[in-house]
């Protein structure tokens, strides 16, 4: 009987130390599972922000290229204005006949004589061309 019993016992332990050991194979395994996905989920979120920031940087140099595009247009039609401007009255002064020109001067001499807005406007403009004048 005692022989039976230590060969049931040693049976028994032994049944117990391969499910023990089978046991801490399976909770490894399980770990280690468990910290592959972990490991996924960290991987494909730090590729997610990434493409995010790219995203917004992208959109932000866009944002800036278009801004400075419109810049330079109004900028460009400033300049197209201005030479425009400064054409025609170069044309009014060189390319009319001096009646017109005659003319021209009489009428502001009349508005300077009609109105103190006037009077005052073309006193600064004379102050101003003398001290163009002077330089």
């Amino acid at each position: 009987m005692n022989s039976k019993f230590e060969i049931i016992t040693r049976e028994t332990n032994a049944e117990h130390f391969y499910f023990k050991r089978g046991n801490s194979f399976n909770n490894k395994r399980i770990v280690g599972q468990t910290l592959a996905n972990v490991l996924n989920i960290f991987i494909h979120n730090n590729k997610k922000n990434a493409f995010n920031e790219i995203k917004e940087y992208s959109n932000f140099d866009d944002k800036c290229y278009g801004s400075l595009k419109r810049l330079t247009r109004v900028l460009d039609k400033v300049g197209h204005f201005k030479m425009r401007k400064f054409l025609l009255r170069w044309y009014d002064n060189s390319m009319k006949p001096m009646q017109t020109i005659k003319h021209n001067e009489v009428l502001a001499f009349k508005i300077y004589k009609s109105r103190f807005l006037s009077r005052s406007f073309y006193a600064w403009r004379e102050l101003h061309n003398d001290q163009m004048s002077s330089y």
